[in-house]
This record gives structure tokens, C-alpha cells and sequence, in this order.
């Protein structure tokens, strides 16, 4: 009987997944890279890419399948997969062992979080966040906040009140699980001025100045911007705003 480790979660949102990568598929899942098939996963469904290494990526997906398949603790392979709706998304390409799981209100299907291994050509590139604003940053103009709305939509980007005055400022998390900030974009009179972003992305020559502070990468437009940054307090102090956020 194959074991797959479970990601055990204290509170389980109500809404997995608003925003999330997606598989380009069908596409199996692995124990390990190049491991054993656990579950195969249709096209489009929505997943979590965390590590990547040697082309495979660490992902979690939160499933539901029906009750009456789980004997013992276990699920036989063949299982079909559900969303949170009822469509199927996937089946179990090996009998799984759960660690984990909770019943929906209905009582006929019950909910729980797969993580394990996929190839990378087995994830669409267009849904990362990254790849998104890459696309947006070949603009021969200066972005501007509305340029951003479709891509704030999709991953329930939120604005932040607490910044400084003429700034606007929107934050995508690095998952929904998770508070921890993936993307800061920075707007001065409804122009993107600065990305703070944790991921790598290439900005396409649109900015003038690029660097690092501690595992933040920074992206920066305007004179007035770089000049500040280059000094060693005002970097310091965008540092203690942004400590615990990325």
C-alpha cells in the first residue's frame, strides 16, 4: 500500500484555491521526482507550485472524493477526484492511505490535500503570477493600475492602506494557505513605479534599476526612486515596512 504524506492543515478555508497555478494536462503525480505514479490530474485544474528542483515541482492540490470510497483510512486506486463542486478532476493511479481528511456539509464527499511531485511541462507557465506580469511589462508605455486589474482579480489581489502617502499599493500571497506576500506593486499617480516581488521576474527592460534586499527582489523606475534607494537608510527603512510581510 503506497503512504503519501499529507500537509495537515489547522483551519481549512472554505474556498481552496482562488488563485493558484494550473495543471496543463492530464498530468501525473509522483511520489518523488520520477517516482511512482500516485493520481492523475485533468487539464486546468488549479494547484499549488511550492519548491522546484531539477525540473519537478513540489505541488498541493485539495481534493474531494466520495465517502463512500474511503475503507479504512483508504482510498483504492481508481478513486475519482472531485472539486469543490462535484466535477471530477482527476482519479487516484494508486491505492493512498490518508493521514487526513474532513466531510463536506453534504456528508457524501469528504475533502483533503494532496502534496507530491509533477514534471514541469506538466504546469501551464502562463498561470504563474510571474510569467503574467512579464507579459504585462513588454508594454512599450508606462503600466498603469488598470492594466493590473485582470491579473489582481485572478489572484485576489489586495490593496494596502497603510503605505505611504501618494503611493498605491496592491499585494498578491504567495498562496491561499498562506499570508505571506508574493508581489508588491507600486503605483505613483496611477503609474507602476516599483515591483517587490520574492519569485524571479524578468522586467523586460521596463524598469531602470534592479537589486535585492535580503531575499526581496526589487524592480525600480523614476529617478527620484533610484537616488533614494541607492541610500543606504532609505533602503533600511522600506526594509522594516516590508519585514514580516515578504
Amino acid at each position: 500500500m503506497n503512504k503519501l504524506l499529507l500537509f495537515w492543515l489547522v483551519i481549512i478555508l472554505p474556498t481552496p484555491f482562488l488563485f493558484a497555478e494550473r495543471i496543463d494536462g492530464p498530468a501525473n503525480v509522483r511520489d518523488k521526482p520520477n517516482g511512482k505514479a500516485l493520481f492523475s490530474l485533468n487539464d486546468s485544474v488549479k494547484v499549488i507550485c511550492n519548491s522546484f528542483e531539477n525540473g519537478w515541482y513540489h505541488i498541493g492540490v485539495y481534493v474531494y472524493f466520495p465517502a463512500k470510497s474511503l475503507q479504512q483510512q483508504t482510498l483504492a486506486k481508481g478513486t475519482v477526484l472531485l472539486d469543490k463542486n462535484g466535477n471530477e478532476i482527476g482519479h487516484l493511479l494508486s491505492s493512498m492511505e490518508l493521514n487526513y481528511h474532513e466531510p463536506d456539509p453534504s456528508g457524501e464527499t469528504w475533502g483533503t490535500y494532496l502534496t507530491a511531485y509533477t514534471y514541469k511541462g506538466n504546469i501551464r507557465p502562463d498561470s504563474f503570477q510571474e510569467y503574467q506580469i512579464e507579459q504585462l511589462l513588454n508594454s512599450p508605455e508606462y503600466l498603469k493600475i488598470s492594466d493590473f486589474n485582470a491579473f489582481l482579480a485572478e489572484h485576489e489581489g489586495q490593496q494596502d492602506e497603510d503605505w505611504e502617502d501618494g503611493i498605491k499599493t496592491f499585494t498578491t500571497l504567495e498562496n491561499w494557505y498562506s499570508d505571506r506576500e508574493r508581489v508588491r506593486l507600486l503605483f505613483e499617480n496611477n503609474t507602476l513605479v516599483a515591483i517587490f516581488h520574492l519569485r524571479p521576474i524578468d522586467s523586460n527592460n521596463y524598469f531602470q534599476e534592479s537589486f535585492k534586499l535580503n531575499n526581496v527582489n526589487v524592480h525600480l523606475s523614476y529617478p527620484k526612486y533610484l537616488s533614494l534607494f541607492k541610500k543606504d537608510a532609505y533602503k533600511q527603512a522600506y526594509m522594516e515596512k516590508l519585514k514580516g510581510e515578504f
